[in-house]
């Protein structure tokens, strides 16, 4: 793997480097640190680069896969510190990390896993220590890769419709933070549905802002699926954000019916653009494989 980033300013090398010290400061037991995305690649955009008018869009993020062993000894705790630090530096881009072990990345590599086949051979090394191996990637068939995005879109778009349809008997009983819950819970699988059909890879993630963020990078139009101009929008998105944990732990958790009945309309044309964004790609992996 290519360990240069000399194609990126002097400033955004030594943030790198500082990101890249941060991470083995808090988890010593990462033994590999690569950049992939926009930053690996070329091509990344920041906030100065978008039109001030832009209904969607954002500056490119710092895309880092910290690869751990198998003794792997940091929480979930450890990597949120971690996250918030990161926030804290006050960096030109945000660093957005992920973390697997190497024996979960060896599997997934040989399994023709391309989200990570496409990191081993675009990345950019951050840090070696020499401890790993990585396995040869297993180059997919597009014939192989339709049958993975089937397969996909069945098992995970089929979750985001029975969420709803929990939803719709939760309103029927009038059982708002129910209702609530699954609706958040439609979203989040709709929201995955896009990123593994079009990445191959889903974070294990809840935040809908997080996941939002990564389905704009594929499709602008997800942007736009909960707007933000009005209060009421605002403060109806955070309460839906919330009901992963609040609408089923929280006593002090209210949601009245008007912002639960606007959230499921967003969420009913969230499931829709969805449904057509990947089926438009599977279409495609189709004609792929009969090429």
């Amino acid at each position: 793997m290519d360990s240069s980033i000399s194609h990126l300013p002097e400033k955004k090398q030594q943030e790198l480097a500082k990101v890249t010290a941060m991470i083995r400061d808090y988890c010593p037991a990462v033994g590999l640190i690569v950049l992939y995305g926009s930053y690996a690649r070329g091509g990344w955009k920041e906030a100065g680069d978008l039109a001030p008018d832009r209904r969607s869009g954002h500056a490119s993020d710092y895309d880092i896969l910290a690869v751990t062993d198998e003794s792997d000894d940091c929480d979930s705790l450890v990597w949120h510190e971690l996250g918030q630090a990161c926030y804290a530096a006050n960096l030109s881009a945000s660093p957005r990390i992920i973390h697997h072990d190497i024996d979960f990345l060896n599997r997934k590599l040989e399994l023709g896993q391309y989200f990570f086949s496409d990191i081993i051979s675009e990345g950019k090394v951050l840090y070696d220590s020499g401890d790993f191996s990585l396995a040869k990637p297993k180059a997919l068939t597009p014939g192989e890769r339709l049958d993975i995005a089937r397969n996909d879109y069945g098992h995970w778009f089929e979750r985001a419709e029975r969420f709803f349809a929990h939803y719709e008997f939760d309103k029927a009983k009038n059982w708002w933070k129910d209702g609530a819950f699954h609706l958040h819970q439609a979203a989040e699988a709709s929201f995955k549905t896009v990123l593994l059909i079009f990445t191959g890879y889903i974070p294990d993630e809840h935040y809908l802002s997080i996941l939002s963020h990564r389905a704009s990078e594929i499709n602008p139009a997800f942007a736009d699926i909960f707007p933000s101009v009005e209060e009421f929008q605002r403060d109806a998105y955070t309460l839906l954000e919330y009901a992963y944990v609040g609408a089923r732990y929280d006593r002090r958790y209210i949601i009245d019916e008007v912002s639960l009945a606007y959230l499921a309309e967003r969420v009913a044309e969230l499931m829709e653009l969805t449904r057509k964004s990947c089926e438009a790609k599977i279409e495609a992996l189709e004609k792929m494989s009969e090429g």
